[in-house]
């Protein structure tokens, strides 16, 4: 009876089991992680399109000759249209998008980042990077 080759493969076999467990929840952690930093694009991207589509408005309901400076949180790119008698704001980053209505063309530069001021001009709001 070897006492001591009893011991090294109960060691040796904790050991594996405590290796595997700590794995197991380092490749949990990392799906979280990964998941929590997809759901705050999602979040930075509604705030800066919310911000932004909530500035639009203004300045068109303000009328002629009005602006506004906003921040925005994050990089967005920006197309309008015009459908069923509104326009069509969408505002999109590459993996999401978002998309509002306003009752004033939108013209502006595909991408806006940073510091953006909002004018109207003859019922056209224009975007502009400060």
């Amino acid at each position: 009876m070897n006492v001591k080759g009893q011991l090294s493969i109960e060691y040796l076999l904790v050991s594996t089991v405590a290796i595997l467990l700590i794995l197991v929840s380092l490749a949990a952690l990392i799906g979280v992680k990964d998941y929590s930093d997809s759901a705050m694009k999602v979040h930075t991207l509604k705030s800066s399109a919310i911000s932004l589509n909530t500035a639009i408005n203004e300045v068109c309901a303000l009328g002629n000759g009005n602006g506004r400076v906003i921040q925005l949180t994050t990089n967005l790119s920006i197309d309008c249209e015009y459908a069923d008698e509104e326009w069509v704001v969408s505002f999109y980053d590459p993996e999401n998008s978002i998309i509002h209505s306003s009752h004033c063309e939108v013209k502006t530069a595909k991408n806006l980042n940073g510091l953006v001021y909002i004018q109207n001009e003859k019922g056209i709001i224009k975007i502009t990077e400060r």
